[in-house]
């Protein structure tokens, strides 16, 4: 009896871990974060300060500045970050990609201005997309992973089976999926369209889309790797958000 009971324990936690990546997720905007960053010595400070065009980790007091030019990447930032040094030399940041990929543009004003933040060993979304700026609407699906994993991992495994999104702004949109730091899915629509005017004369320009996108079985999202939706305007991005439906696999 005890066995059974604690084989049907073990069933029901293991039925509970699965669970847990089903269901949706929305991510409005200037709320995705391109990384995720930590600070792992416990005896001391580490902050991150984001101002217009300049990412800086101060370790222990020891200020670490990137400053962005023109083809700067999110690569750079997370390298930076990750080769910050305090004053003895030692790395204790760890930066990892999350909505977002190597080859993003980071230029000047594509990230939100925060004042220096304190971070620990836990991951933390300081770093954030400018929307209006960067032009599109990110929404990651993968959760991060404990300390114990290391840098740059992400627990999963899941697959994404609707996308939805009300990317306000204007311009043709692009919709992408990115699983792992590639791309998985890719669709456009173009804006504005054309519909009939109040009184059916003359067709008008309308730029409202909201993409909402079935993927009958979905993109399969391995554990361990990073998921996310990106909704991205080719002229201008105001409010809105984007979103996901995930299922076990």
């Amino acid at each position: 009896m005890k066995k059974s009971m604690k084989y049907l324990s073990l069933i029901a936690v293991l039925f509970m871990a699965v669970s847990l990546y089903a269901g949706s997720g929305w991510t409005d905007a200037d709320g995705a974060s391109p990384l995720l960053v930590r600070y792992l010595d416990n005896d001391h400070v580490g902050t991150i300060t984001v101002a217009a065009g300049v990412v800086t980790a101060t370790d222990d007091g020891t200020a670490n500045a990137l400053s962005f030019d023109a083809a700067g990447t999110l690569d750079d930032v997370l390298n930076h970050i990750n080769s910050a040094t305090n004053a003895s030399g030692e790395k204790n940041f760890q930066a990892m990609y999350w909505a977002g990929i190597a080859a993003d543009s980071c230029l000047t004003n594509y990230l939100v201005v925060a004042a220096a933040t304190t971070i620990k060993a836990e991951w933390n979304d300081v770093i954030l997309w400018d929307t209006s700026n960067c032009l599109h609407y990110d929404c990651v699906g993968s959760q991060p992973s404990p300390s114990t994993l290391g840098a740059g991992t992400a627990i999963g495994g899941f697959n994404i089976t609707k996308i939805f999104g009300e990317p306000t702004g204007t311009g043709d949109i692009t919709v992408s999926v990115y699983v792992g730091g590639n791309r998985k899915y890719l669709k456009f629509y173009e804006s504005p369209v054309y519909v009939l005017g109040v009184a059916a004369a003359t067709n008008v320009a309308s730029t409202y889309i909201a993409p909402e996108v079935d993927l009958d079985e979905g993109i399969a999202v391995p554990p361990y790797q990073v998921a996310f939706v990106r909704m991205a305007c080719a002229s201008s991005a105001t409010t809105g958000g984007c979103g996901m439906i995930k299922t076990n696999p």
